[in-house]
């Protein structure tokens, strides 16, 4: 196979070492993955067999949560047992790696934006606060050009991956903890203690087990992708960093005054139902708040960083879990996240009960 060159900066005889957080980046990955993809069948799952949601905002959903389930296992793999068998040094590894990184995870924060603006219209459908035609039309207008955009640059950014560069952990490396020697004396043991005779399956299954732990451990040289061109790289960023936080900022804020509106309307005794419940407008304005603010805060993170993504896999599972919370499928999900904020009265002191208005 063909080997990729490193990167080399005018004067330099070395490549600079890439310092990371790599021993954080795989724990999160280990644990993440695997919750999303459980959140994804049953969301989806739930979702199709529902009769009561159709339409745009259940085929938005539905993307939405693939998209992250697909962004999760790119990570993955990208992360753990592809980067530790030392694969970024071959062509064409790193093109490959590098596009899928970036497009599923700028399509990840896409379809969420697309998700929640078609969740206040159908929350605020048929009420006094229902958007307007001319605010719909420009918040399309500006997603579907972002939408269009954003595959250009991630393309233009793995087409630009081009070199590697040394990668050196700065936390900690579980995977190379111990010698390569005593990891394969306690790989043999694992494999020849787990042995069944009267069941095959589960030994060609404990085989495969050893043979990937056995390649994750034989290569103590890590790499990571790089060399993608900057004006790819700056505009990528933009997207994220300006016009999703631009965009995501705008919906939070039309959450958060309608909610105040109610809010108001509450207080002075008056019909909020307007075709809508309370707990409906009050549920699905909370949910979407906090996903906003959390991609937000996970995105100006990472872009402060620069180097540590696990922040937007984390953001990844929490978000996949609130717009589960947004229909009635997900009760437990929104009682276990958000019921103690309520009661708390930490969300605009908005509880029903404190105005005795009636829920469905």
């Amino acid at each position: 196979m063909v080997k990729v060159s490193t990167c080399l900066e005018p004067g330099q005889d070395h490549p600079q070492i890439y310092a990371h957080w790599g021993g954080t980046q795989l724990l999160v990955n280990l644990c993440v993955t695997p919750l999303q993809t459980w959140l994804c069948v049953y969301a989806v799952g739930h979702l199709c067999a529902s009769q009561k949601i159709f339409g745009k905002l259940k085929v938005s959903f539905i993307c939405y949560q693939i998209s992250v389930v697909i962004y999760q296992w790119t990570s993955f793999l990208y992360y753990v047992p592809f980067r530790y068998a030392g694969l970024p040094i071959y062509y064409p590894f790193c093109y490959i790696a590098e596009f899928m990184l970036f497009f599923c995870g700028a399509l990840t924060y896409i379809m969420a934006n697309i998700f929640w603006l078609l969740r206040l219209l159908s929350v605020f459908q048929g009420t006094k606060w229902e958007l307007s035609n001319s605010i719909r039309r420009v918040l399309f207008v500006i997603l579907s050009i972002v939408f269009t955009v954003f595959p250009f640059l991630a393309f233009w950014i793995g087409f630009t991956s081009h070199c590697v560069r040394p990668l050196r952990c700065t936390d900690f490396d579980i995977l190379h903890a111990f010698s390569i020697y005593n990891r394969h004396v306690r790989i043999t043991v694992f494999f020849f203690y787990h042995i069944n005779p009267d069941k095959p399956h589960n030994n060609f299954f404990f085989f495969i087990i050893v043979i990937i732990m056995i390649i994750i451990s034989s290569n103590r040289d890590l790499w990571e992708c790089y060399g993608w061109d900057n004006w790819a790289w700056t505009g990528l960023t933009a997207l994220g960093g300006i016009v999703n936080f631009g965009i995501s900022s705008v919906l939070a804020y039309l959450y958060i005054s309608r909610l105040r509106k109610v809010h108001q309307l509450a207080q002075n005794n008056n019909d909020v139902s307007d075709g809508n419940s309370y707990e409906r407008i009050q549920r699905s304005s909370v949910i979407a708040v906090t996903s906003i603010i959390s991609t937000m805060i996970a995105i100006g993170i990472t872009a402060l960083l620069q180097t540590e993504y696990f922040f937007m896999n984390i953001d990844g599972l929490l978000n996949g879990c609130l717009a589960l919370s947004a229909f009635n499928f997900g009760d437990s999900m929104y009682k276990f996240l958000c019921c103690g904020c309520i009661r708390a009265g930490l969300v605009l002191e908005l509880h029903p009960n404190h105005f005795g208005i009636k829920t469905q």
